[in-house]
């Protein structure tokens, strides 16, 4: 059996990352001049602060996009497009702190904000190319099996086969029973559990993925003293909805990894940046919006009690109906109502007239709480602005 390449292939990540954020700050940086070169009157001395402000900033944000989870999905561009107008609201504002704003020609600078996104979006299709043709051809790619079937081994397979760049095939699972028809998968049911090490052995497996309900099971145990004795990596997949409970997640505290259920995503700095924006953006719209039916949930938002972006609040004989009826929908409550939110922008508006109507809002609720982060509220807050112009019954 093949060397095993984990943490080979994280170094490898990480250094993609780093080269990713080193390609995009010079691509930032380098459209700027080409830019002012340009421009009949722009001079280069001017600009000069801009430059290389928004190449270190580019720098710090963009090192962080994650090249393993790209396939050229609209996330990808949208993901570009909200981390360049960070890049570029960081260069406005220390160009207004540093009273030198007023100097930097309009032209260049709106030629600036349109052309840089183009630029950066040609380049993360030239670096996934590059990336894919690198780490994830030939004997290059690793196989997996699976080990109980269940819903997150399902996400983790189905997110293999569509993100070719992480390197990883799997060729089939081990389940008593064969998935069925309604959780259609093109990985092949290899049969029972019991077989999985004879399988394991005669064949050039890199990779055993374990749920967690089977560890104790006898054939796994097997299946890990086969495992014991070769190079085969192994990686426990906890499910979602683990001891019957909805949102599990891997977390770790002081560097020991846990399984974590029902925790808020805004303590310590994510709590005072989502309150930070949710301030700025408040006094913005009060000043800008004519509607007087939102104006209330605004100064809601400035007193702390509502955010900007979060779930929708529900009447309490809703709360009450509808905790009995689906697991988890309490979870909701561990972070502040929104003003807007996801399940909002994905077209479950307005009233929900059946339990599974609000089962689907709480289940993108619970996706919104479990992977926040100041991207995504600028993300829904942009779908949100899309969708007032376009459905007036959005709210």
């Amino acid at each position: 059996m093949k060397q095993p390449r984990a943490s080979s292939q994280s170094a490898q990540q990480r250094l993609l990352s780093l080269c990713t954020g080193i390609a995009f700050a010079l691509a930032i940086g380098g459209t700027l001049l080409v830019l002012v070169a340009l421009h009949p009157t722009a001079r280069f001395e001017v600009f000069a602060n801009a430059t290389v402000i928004s190449v270190f900033a580019g720098l710090a944000i963009f090192s962080r996009l994650d090249l393993m989870a790209w396939a050229g999905r609209f996330e990808t561009l949208s993901s570009i497009v909200v981390r360049w107008l960070v890049v570029y609201t960081i260069v406005i504002v220390s160009g207004y702190l540093s009273m030198s704003v007023e100097q930097l020609s309009r032209k260049v600078m709106i030629g600036w904000l349109i052309a840089t996104p183009v630029v950066l979006g040609l380049l993360a299709i030239v670096i996934q190319i590059i990336a894919i043709g690198l780490f994830t051809t030939g004997d290059r790619r690793r196989k997996a099996v699976f080990l109980r079937f269940h819903q997150a081994s399902r996400l983790l397979a189905r997110r293999m086969l569509y993100y070719r760049i992480l390197g990883v095939d799997p060729v089939g699972y081990f389940d008593p029973v064969r998935v069925s028809s309604k959780h259609e998968t093109p990985v092949p049911w290899l049969g029972d559990i019991s077989k999985a090490a004879e399988y394991v052995e005669e064949n050039r497996v890199d990779i055993v993925f374990l749920g967690l309900q089977v560890a104790n099971n006898p054939a796994v145990r097997r299946l890990m003293e086969v495992l014991q004795d070769s190079t085969v990596s192994i990686y426990f997949i906890p499910d979602s909805r683990l001891f019957g409970v909805p949102g599990v997640q891997v977390t770790e505290m002081v560097g020991v990894p846990m399984l974590v259920v029902a925790e808020t995503p805004f303590l310590g700095l994510s709590q005072g940046l989502k309150r930070m924006m949710d301030i700025v953006l408040s006094i913005v719209l009060l000043i800008r919006r004519t509607s007087l039916d939102e104006l209330p949930q605004f100064f809601n938002v400035l007193q702390g009690s509502m955010s900007i972006v979060g779930p929708r609040p529900h009447a309490s004989q809703h709360n009450e109906l509808y905790r009995k009826l689906i697991p988890g929908y309490m979870l909701r409550h561990k972070v502040k109502p929104g003003i807007t939110g996801w399940a909002q922008v994905n077209g479950l508006r307005g009233e929900t007239e059946t339990v599974e109507k609000m089962r689907r809002r709480i289940q993108y609720d619970l996706v919104y709480i479990s992977h926040w982060s100041f991207a995504f509220d600028l993300r829904i807050i942009l779908r949100t602005a899309l969708l007032v112009f376009k459905d007036s019954k959005a709210y």
